[in-house]
C-alpha cells in the first residue's frame, strides 16, 4: 500500500474541519479536530504495538489466556501510550452497558448512538491510562451544548468518526517521520487564520518564530522555556534550528508553561504529534505562579540557557498571592491599565542563566511609557551585569488579533564584546511583504535582520548601536528607547523642482537619484531622457505603457537577467548532482546550508540582486509548492450539493524529506507532469471539451436571462439598481410554467434542450477527465525510480525558475516604478496644464456661441 503523502494528510484534515465548519468558530472546533486526530493517532499506534506484543507472547509458547492477561498490562507497551479497550478504535467485542441496559462495544469506529459521551468516555479513561496526559485531554467536550442543545450532533460526529478511519496514522505509514507534525502544525496555522484575533492566543506566524530562534541560537545540551508557550511551536523550532544545524536535537530539554487550558492541551499534544521525548510543559500563570524553582534553592525561579516567548500583549496582572515576587528585581507595572508586558520581561530575565541569551515579542509601548515602566526600564539598561544587547522594530501588521506595532528585545547575559556598554538597535519596520490580511517577514528581511545582528553592521536607516549612556542621560533621552530616536528609516522629503513644474522637463538631479535602478542594468539615461543641456531633460517616450515596455525591452536588462539565469543555471547542475544523493551521502539541511551559500555567491557579484534576495530565492524555493493532484469531489450539507476544487500541493522542503525517507517516489510526480509527458493529445481534447461545457453553460443562463420576468419596472433606486440580480435558471422554469401561454412553453422548451446540451458537455468532459485520470494512475503505477528522478527532478527545476523570475521581475518592477514616478511628477507642466485648459475654454466657448448664447 502506498504510504501517506503530506499533502494527502493536510487535505485529509481540511476536509475533517469542513464536516464541522459553520457549526462554530474555528478557534472552538480545532480541538475536535486534533482530538480525534490524537485518539487515531494513539490507537493505530498502539494496535501496532499490541499485534507485536502478541506475535512476541505467542512465540514464547504463552497460555491465549496468559496471552490476554498480558496484552492488558499497560508496562508491557514502553514508550507506547496504553489504550484501554474503551478507548480503542476497534477491538474485539466487549459488555459496555448495565445489566438493566446491556450494550455491545467494539470500538469507536462502530459508535451509532450516544456518541459524544461515548467519546468523551475514551479520552478520559485514555488520560486515566497514561499519567503524562492528565489534564490534556478532559478539555474536549465533544457534547458541548449551547442552549442545551449539543452543538456537533451525533451524525456529524459519526461523519467525522468515519472520515478519520481512512487512513492508519502510524509512522510506518508516512512518506517520512516528522508528517504527521508537520501536517498538525500546518492545520494549527489554518485554525489560527480563521480564528482571525483569537488565532493569536495560540499561534505566532512561523516567520517571526524563525527569526527569534535564529537570533538566540539554541545548540545541543541546551534548556529551552518559553513561559507563554501556546502551541509550542518556539520550542519545536528551537528542535528544529538544533537539527538543521548538525546538533542533536534530542539532547535538547524543553519547558514551556501557559495559562490557557485548551491551548496547553494543544501544545501537548504537538510535542507528541513531532514525537518530541519528554518536553515539560506546564499548565498556569506564568506571572502569578511560575512551574519551576530553583533546584537548589526554591525561593528563586529555575533559570533556562535560552528564554523565547511571544507574551500576550497588554494584559493586567495581580500581585496578590503572587509566587516569587524576588524575580521582578527592577519593580512592579501597573495592576491595572493592561501594563504586564515589562513583568514578562522581568520574569524572562530573572529565568535566564548568567551565561543565557532571552528574546521576546513586545509591544512598543514598554520602550517610552514613563512612570514605573520607565522605572524598570532605566533598571533593566543599567543592570551592573549590561545585559541588553538589542531592541529590533518589527513591521506593523504580523501578528493575529493585534495591529499594535511590536519589536523584538534581546537580553544577553553574556554581551559580546563589541557591544558592551552599547544596545544594538535595529529598524526593520519598512521591510515586509503585504499579505491579505496581514503582513509577512519575506525570508529576505530575516536574512538582513540576522546578518546586520550578527555581524554588528551599522547601516545608516537601519541599525546603529548606541551607547546605553545616551539612552539613560536624564537630560536626553532619559531611558526612552523608541527605536526612531535612534534610527530614523523615515524616508526624505520628496524633492520637488519648482521650474519643472512650471515650465516641464526632469532635472536631470532626479535622474542621477535613480542610481543603481537604472544603472545596475547598463540603461543608458539617453534611452529614456533626452538631456536639454540645462540641468533639464525630456522623456523619450510618450506615455507611461512606451515607459515600461522600453524598460522591460532594454539590452541591458535582457543581458543583465541572462547573466543571472546562466549563473542559476550553472548552480542548478552542481545542486542536483546532490540531490540524486539524498538520504545517501548528502543529508537534507546540509545541502540547504551548502547550496543557500553557493546560490548566493554565484548571483551577488553580478549587482542586479543584494545578497539578501539571492538567500531569498533559494528560500522561497525551499517553500514553493506544487501541486500533485487535482480533482473535484461533491460536498454535500445534507440540503444541497456542492463541486469544490481539492488539490494536493506539497512543498519542495518535503520532498526532500520524502526522498530521504524514501527515495524517488512516484507520489511526488504531479498529475500534470505525467499527462504532459505522455497525453498531450487527450489535454488538447480536454481543452475543447471544457470550452464546450463553458459555452453550453454560457447560453443556458444568457437565454434565461433574456426573459423578462417583469421585475424590471420598480423604482428603486441607488446601488441596488445598479446592481446586476443574479438570475437562476430554476426561477425563470417556475416563472414561464406559471404563465401557461404558448409561448411560455416553447420557451420551457428551449431552455430543456439547452439544459440538455449543457449536461452532455458536462458529461463528455467528466467522461474525458475520468479516462485521462485512469491512463495518468496506470502510468503512475509503473514508473520506475529512475523515471520519478527524472520527473521529480525537472518539478524542483521549475520551482525554482520560477522564484527566480518572480525577483528579477520584482526587481525590474522597481525601476519602471522609479521612473514612472518621474512621469507623474513632471510629464505635464504648469504651463502645458494651463494651454490645455485654454484650449478646451476657447472650444466651449465656440459651442456656447453656435448655441446662440453668447453675441
Amino acid at each position: 500500500m502506498a504510504k501517506l503523502t503530506i499533502s494527502q494528510l493536510e487535505n485529509h484534515l481540511l476536509k475533517a474541519a469542513d464536516i464541522l465548519r459553520g457549526k462554530m468558530d474555528a478557534s472552538e472546533f480545532k480541538e475536535y479536530i486534533f482530538g480525534m486526530l490524537f485518539l487515531k493517532r494513539l490507537s493505530d499506534n498502539f494496535a501496532v504495538k499490541r499485534a507485536e506484543l502478541k506475535a512476541n507472547f505467542e512465540a514464547r509458547g504463552w497460555s491465549a489466556e496468559r496471552v490476554a492477561r498480558e496484552l492488558e498490562e499497560p508496562a508491557n507497551y514502553g514508550n507506547v501510550f496504553f489504550v484501554p479497550w474503551e478507548a480503542r478504535w476497534t477491538c474485539e467485542e466487549h459488555e459496555l452497558g448495565t445489566a438493566a441496559k446491556p450494550e455491545k462495544w467494539s470500538g469507536i469506529l462502530h459508535l451509532k448512538t450516544e456518541v459524544a459521551s461515548k467519546l468523551k468516555r475514551a479520552l478520559t479513561k485514555i488520560e486515566k491510562s497514561n499519567p503524562t496526559l492528565e489534564g490534556v485531554l478532559s478539555n474536549i467536550d465533544f457534547g458541548k451544548k449551547v442552549k442545551s442543545k449539543q452543538i456537533i450532533n451525533d451524525a456529524k460526529l459519526i461523519k467525522l468518526v468515519g472520515h478519520f478511519n481512512k487512513y492508519r496514522l502510524t509512522n510506518e505509514d508516512f512518506v517520512f517521520p516528522d508528517l504527521l507534525g508537520a501536517a498538525y502544525e500546518y492545520m494549527i496555522k489554518n485554525f489560527a487564520d480563521s480564528a482571525g484575533k483569537k488565532g493569536g492566543e495560540f499561534y505566532t506566524p512561523s516567520p517571526v518564530v524563525q527569526l527569534m530562534v535564529r537570533l538566540i541560537k539554541p545548540v545541543a545540551g541546551n534548556r529551552v522555556y518559553d513561559p507563554t508557550v501556546g502551541s509550542g511551536g518556539m520550542l519545536i523550532h528551537s528542535k528544529q534550528y538544533v537539527e538543521e544545524n548538525g546538533g542533536r536535537a534530542d539532547d535538547l530539554s524543553l519547558f514551556g508553561q501557559d495559562d490557557a487550558a485548551s491551548v496547553w492541551s494543544i501544545c501537548k499534544m504537538n510535542m507528541i504529534m513531532h514525537d518530541i521525548k519528554d518536553p515539560d510543559i506546564q499548565h498556569g500563570d506564568t506571572i502569578g505562579e511560575p512551574h519551576w524553582t530553583d533546584e537548589k534553592d526554591p525561593s528563586l525561579t529555575r533559570q533556562f540557557d535560552r528564554v523565547i516567548a511571544n507574551p500576550p500583549f497588554s494584559q493586567n496582572y495581580s500581585q496578590a498571592g503572587m509566587k516569587l515576587p524576588n524575580r521582578f528585581q527592577y519593580g512592579f507595572a501597573p495592576e491595572t491599565g493592561k501594563k504586564a508586558d515589562l513583568m514578562f520581561v522581568e520574569h524572562m530575565i530573572a529565568s535566564t542563566k548568567d551565561d543565557g541569551v532571552m528574546i521576546t515579542v513586545m509591544p512598543h509601548g514598554v520602550l517610552f511609557r514613563g512612570g514605573s515602566e520607565q522605572r524598570i526600564r532605566k533598571g533593566i539598561l543599567t543592570d551592573k551585569q549590561d545585559i541588553v544587547q538589542a531592541v529590533i522594530g518589527l513591521p506593523p501588521n504580523l501578528f493575529y488579533g493585534t495591529s499594535i506595532t511590536a519589536c523584538l528585545l534581546v537580553i544577553n547575559k553574556k554581551k559580546p564584546k563589541q557591544l558592551e556598554g552599547s544596545v544594538f538597535i535595529i529598524n526593520a519596520d519598512a521591510e515586509y511583504g503585504e499579505g491579505r490580511n496581514q503582513n509577512y517577514l519575506r525570508p529576505e528581511d530575516i536574512e538582513k535582520i540576522v546578518y546586520v545582528f550578527d555581524n554588528f553592521l551599522e547601516v545608516p536607516g537601519y541599525s546603529r548601536v548606541v551607547p546605553i549612556s545616551e539612552i539613560t542621560d536624564e537630560n536626553g533621552n532619559d531611558c526612552n528607547l523608541n527605536i526612531r530616536r535612534y534610527v530614523d528609516n523615515t524616508p526624505p522629503a520628496e524633492p520637488h523642482d519648482v521650474k519643472a513644474h512650471l515650465f516641464g522637463g526632469v532635472p536631470s538631479a532626479e535622474i542621477t537619484a535613480l542610481n543603481g535602478l537604472v544603472t545596475k542594468y547598463g540603461i543608458a539615461e539617453s534611452d529614456l531622457f533626452n538631456d536639454r543641456g540645462d540641468g533639464y531633460a525630456d522623456f523619450v517616450h510618450a506615455d507611461k505603457v512606451a515607459i515600461k515596455e522600453a524598460i522591460q525591452s532594454n539590452a541591458g536588462v535582457t543581458a543583465a537577467n541572462s547573466k543571472v539565469t546562466e549563473a542559476a543555471n550553472s548552480w542548478w547542475v552542481k545542486a542536483a548532482a546532490e540531490i540524486s544523493q539524498i538520504g545517501k551521502t548528502v543529508q537534507v539541511y546540509e545541502f540547504k546550508r551548502k547550496y543557500t551559500e553557493q546560490l548566493r555567491e554565484m548571483l551577488e557579484p553580478l549587482g542586479v540582486l543584494d545578497r539578501f534576495q539571492c538567500i531569498g530565492v533559494f528560500a522561497n524555493w525551499w517553500e514553493h509548492s506544487y501541486t500533485v493532484r487535482e480533482s473535484t469531489e461533491i460536498e454535500s450539507d445534507g440540503d444541497s450539493n456542492t463541486k469544490v476544487t481539492v488539490k494536493e500541493v506539497i512543498s519542495v522542503k518535503n520532498v526532500f524529506k520524502t526522498i530521504t525517507a524514501e527515495g524517488f517516489v512516484a507520489a511526488l510526480v504531479s498529475d500534470e507532469k505525467i499527462a504532459k509527458e505522455h497525453f498531450a493529445a487527450e489535454l488538447d481534447g480536454l481543452k475543447v471539451l471544457e470550452r464546450d461545457a463553458e459555452n453550453a453553460a454560457a447560453e443556458l443562463q444568457s437565454y434565461a436571462e433574456s426573459i423578462d420576468m417583469g421585475e424590471g419596472d420598480d423604482d428603486s433606486e441607488g446601488e441596488e439598481a445598479d446592481e446586476a440580480k443574479d438570475v437562476k435558471v430554476s426561477d425563470v422554469e417556475k416563472y414561464l410554467k406559471t404563465l401557461g401561454t404558448e409561448e411560455a412553453k416553447a420557451s420551457l422548451k428551449k431552455i430543456k434542450d439547452l439544459k440538455s446540451e449543457k449536461s452532455k458537455a458536462n458529461k463528455a468532459l467528466k467522461k474525458a477527465q475520468t479516462e485521462l485520470q485512469e491512463k495518468i494512475d496506470a502510468i503512475r503505477k509503473e514508473l520506475t525510480a529512475d523515471q520519478c528522478e527524472i520527473l521529480v527532478m525537472e518539478l524542483l527545476r521549475e520551482g525554482f525558475v520560477a522564484e527566480l523570475d518572480k525577483y528579477l521581475k520584482a526587481e525590474l518592477d522597481k525601476t519602471v516604478k522609479a521612473v514612472h514616478h518621474l512621469w507623474e511628477k513632471y510629464a505635464k507642466s504648469a504651463e502645458q496644464l494651463t494651454d490645455t485648459r485654454a484650449a478646451a475654454e476657447d472650444k466651449l466657448d465656440g459651442f456656447l456661441r453656435e448655441l446662440g448664447y453668447y453675441g
